[in-house]
């Protein structure tokens, strides 16, 4: 088939995938590879995981990557990995059904009739719940390092304004998985109101600024410079793709590697490094914060920027709303490591990769996403008025 765009057509799919799907097909999750100079590529064009309806009832997930013929047959015959997967030729495609995964061989063992699949990324990570108990299981030994990361914050959070963790439990590397108690609380933008709106953010804005003092600090170091670095990068990706959006794009990148911060206007703290509103949650008087997978040592304002681009409300007036209120706040918070000028340079970073991930993860609208997140990017307070 190679026409990329017809693996995340749900219609399309459902013929293709005949054999698996007797009713509907759902994408659950896409990554796809932006164009390659050389034609004659190995690397795997598109990776598609689809929940599917069964012949007998019930659902199927799925999952799917798409390489040239060549390299489907050459990879079917030896990738090592049991069960071998299925080619479907017509459409170059390699076809694992879960539990079976290339990436997490142990999935298999973890799952039975006691535990659900809560989040799944292939051959990456995945989320399970047994009872009360959460697992999270990696392609490395990511678990281990996340686990340390939990105990370590489990004592932040007992100090008044931190967010709260969950309990870790203990990492088990023969499966490659971390488990810990789960947590019973709303989400934070199922309860946020104009009315409660300033008195949340402010509750975040403290929250957060107990994390940027934590110490051990744990994860990688990331500086404003690799940062640039890496949105040029980024802004050629998306005039690989999108050819329209080459010359806006360029612009954007290069202002962005033109104004990074001095080193010494830039503080490096602990980090959440993927923070945002779907990582709260509300117990009581106290904020719940999850998903620590990308603790990192930076610049604070990253998260805040973070927080911002990757709002979910739906009211667009709401979301401005607790945008501003947890900026103001913050400022208020931690002056010493506030500066605006920095902030809008960290929006502009953000933006311009939320355009290059919508091409990569191809949800459905993803042109016109990207097309707004450069916008954004290009005019990054725009959002906050």
């Amino acid at each position: 088939m190679l026409d990329l765009d017809l693996y995340t057509d749900a219609a399309v799919m459902r013929t293709a995938l005949a054999p698996y799907a007797a009713g509907g097909v759902q994408v659950l999750h896409a990554t796809r590879r932006a164009p390659r100079r050389d034609p004659a590529s190995r690397a795997c064009r598109i990776a598609v995981c689809y929940r599917v309806q069964r012949s007998e009832g019930g659902h199927e997930i799925v999952y799917g990557k798409v390489y040239p013929s060549n390299v489907c047959a050459e990879l079917a015959a030896g990738t090592g990995v049991p069960p071998a997967p299925e080619w479907l030729r017509e459409i170059d495609m390699l076809l694992w059904r879960f539990p079976h995964d290339p990436g997490l061989p142990q999935l298999g063992a973890l799952l039975d009739e006691r535990t659900e699949l809560v989040r799944y990324r292939p051959e990456e990570r995945a989320t399970l719940r047994r009872g009360g108990l959460y697992a999270k299981t990696f392609h490395g030994d990511d678990g281990a390092a996340l686990c340390a990361r939990f105990q370590q914050l489990s004592f932040l959070s007992n100090e008044p304004g931190s967010f709260e963790v969950a309990a870790p439990l203990g990492y088990d590397a023969s499966t490659r998985t971390f488990w810990q108690h789960g947590v019973e609380a709303a989400a934070l933008a199922e309860v946020i109101t104009e009315d409660n709106c300033a008195a949340l953010m402010a509750q975040v804005a403290h929250g957060l600024a107990r994390l940027h003092g934590a110490e051990p600090r744990f994860g990688p170091v990331r500086n404003n410079a690799e940062l640039a670095a890496a949105a040029l990068k980024r802004g050629a990706k998306i005039g690989r793709c999108m050819p329209a959006l080459a010359k806006q794009a360029q612009r954007v990148a290069e202002a962005i590697a033109a104004h990074v911060p001095a080193p010494a206007d830039a503080p490096r703290v602990q980090i959440h490094g993927d923070f945002h509103m779907d990582q709260l949650r509300v117990r009581g008087e106290r904020l719940v914060l999850f998903d620590l997978d990308e603790l990192a040592i930076g610049d604070p304002l990253e998260d805040l920027a973070s927080f911002v681009v990757k709002c979910p409300l739906a009211d667009a007036r709401l979301a401005r709303q607790a945008c501003a209120a947890l900026i103001d706040a913050y400022a208020r918070c931690r002056p010493a490591l506030f500066d605006a000028a920095r902030l809008s340079w960290h929006l502009s970073v953000q933006w311009l990769h939320k355009a290059s991930r919508a091409y990569v993860w191809q949800r459905p609208g993803w042109r016109a996403a990207a097309e707004e997140a450069l916008a954004h990017a290009e005019h990054p307070r725009s959002v906050l008025t």
